[in-house]
């Protein structure tokens, strides 16, 4: 009996190890709503990684409730995340669970150290589970749409040159609709360009102005641009600062 005590203490010990260290992260449900589009992921952009300082970021996922076959759309039943990819090196992740069902919230932990600068597009490959005839059938492997990505810069904060005195100033508005002001400081006179890219890497924007010492503004006007996030690159005096952006 005392054998048998003992080994039930260490099975139910052994279980609580693997569910406490499984998936350690809790849906926003408050802020991630669902939309009635197909499929939800929050927040629709992570905040700066800096390298070799420590990473952990929280994103929700709400499974999509329906798959279009190219010919018609069908009822999902539920859906496997396989993988995340292109993450930074040094960062990997981890769910709070295997199988995603429509009208839940999940999580995805993104923690780590990362070991290389750049801005890293997520790749998320899901696996979908229709209902076919009354049947659930095994869809093909998918390549998730989604827009995320992160930034892995080699200092904290607004990047600073300590020769040239450079900074960019907050975006404001940010998120905008018609135009936004994206600035900057200098100590210098010189022609400051700057760049307005889609996540796909296209660029969608160019333009130059006189820069002075003091604050200089690029008044940047992206009403026809489609919603959504947009890397933005300043460049002055053979340096480029990179951020993002955001149309509503």
């Amino acid at each position: 009996m005392k054998n048998l005590i003992k080994g039930m203490f260490v099975l139910f010990f052994i279980i609580g190890m693997a569910i406490s260290g499984y998936g350690q992260c809790v849906p926003d449900t408050a802020n991630c709503k669902d939309i009635n589009e197909p499929g939800q992921i929050c927040p629709d952009s992570l905040p700066v990684a800096v390298l070799n300082i420590y990473y952990e970021q929280v994103f929700t996922v709400i499974p999509p409730y329906e798959f279009d076959l190219g010919t018609g759309v069908i009822p999902i039943y539920k859906i496997i995340i396989d993988s995340v990819a292109n993450l930074p090196p040094g960062l990997s992740y981890e769910a709070n669970a295997t199988e995603l069902f429509p009208d839940s919230a999940y999580c995805v932990l993104i923690s780590g150290t990362p070991t290389e600068t750049g801005t890293f597009f997520l790749k998320i490959y899901v696996t979908p589970f229709v209902e076919f005839m009354g049947s659930i059938v095994q869809g093909a492997q998918t390549l998730d749409d989604t827009s995320l990505f992160i930034i892995v810069q080699s200092t904290t904060g607004l990047p600073v040159m300590s020769t040239d005195q450079v900074m960019l100033l907050p975006v404001k508005p940010n998120p905008f609709t018609i135009s936004s002001r994206i600035g900057l400081t200098s100590d210098k006179f010189g022609v400051g360009e700057l760049y307005v890219f889609y996540i796909t890497g296209q660029m969608a924007h160019h333009e130059e102005i006189w820069i002075q010492p003091g604050k200089n503004y690029f008044d940047f006007r992206g009403e026809k641009l489609r919603k959504g996030i947009y890397l933005y690159r300043v460049s002055f005096m053979g340096k480029s600062y990179t951020s993002r952006v955001v149309k509503m």
